[in-house]
């Protein structure tokens, strides 16, 4: 799996707010002096990143960046993980796949449509951002598109068009990644987890489905991710 370069110093960049904010703004030469990068391209990276909802921005006496305050903790801390794996200069692609998931998730999460519209695209995105809400805590049981789409009042063509176009992604990946992200949480609390309780567990119908799920996202059984990492 391979990062380019831009968005490897994205990812550096947030991963400094991180580890240095505490959630106070970090004037802009601060970040640029500690990752060795031309103030021009971290502005660059910095507009980007704010368009996207990743981080705020503050300008003037004691401006400077921090990271989204809606990304709480989570995002911070997926940042963190990433950062301590780039600092040991390991190689293990498994773990840099997992690190990547992990925040691909959580962009998702965080990281709805925000553009300025209308009320009415202001309503469909706050809607969507209780549906994601909604899907986090009951992912674990055994949701679908009809049953989610009457439990918002939506029809399930609209709330699979709702998808598309916020999340960027059809309900049932999301749901199967949310689903996914939270076995893995699992299976490295506890290695010894038997796949067909990890599966059942975290919302899979059945132990078939996440395997076939693991194997299409990180390459390997969860039993050789398992192997790999022991």
């Amino acid at each position: 799996m391979k990062i380019s370069t831009r968005g490897r110093y994205a990812l550096r960049i947030m991963i400094d707010l991180a580890e240095h904010g505490g959630g106070e703004y970090i004037p802009l030469k601060d970040v640029v002096e500690r990752q060795e990068i031309s103030k021009k391209y971290a502005e660059s990276i910095m507009i980007e990143l704010s368009k996207s909802g990743l981080v705020d921005a503050t300008h003037g006496k004691g401006g400077g960046y921090r990271l989204k305050r809606g990304a709480a903790k989570e995002i911070e801390n997926a940042l963190i993980a990433f950062g301590e794996y780039h600092a040991r200069g390991d190689d293990d692609d498994l773990e840099k796949m997992e690190l990547v998931f992990r925040f691909l998730i959580l962009l998702r999460k965080y990281c709805i449509d925000n553009a300025a519209g209308d009320k009415k695209r202001d309503k469909a995105i706050s809607n969507m951002k209780g549906i994601v809400n909604y899907i986090d805590e009951h992912y674990q049981e055994p949701l679908d598109l009809n049953s989610v789409a009457e439990e918002f009042h939506y029809t399930s063509a609209h709330l699979s068009r709702m998808f598309k176009e916020h999340i960027g992604h059809n309900f049932y990946t999301y749901l199967q990644d949310v689903r996914l992200m939270h076995c893995v949480e699992e299976m490295k609390a506890d290695p010894n987890v038997r796949l067909l309780d990890c599966a059942m567990n975290n919302g899979f119908p059945n132990v078939k489905s996440f395997i076939q799920t693991f194997k299409k996202t990180f390459g390997c059984t969860p039993s050789d991710w398992l192997k790999d990492r022991h």
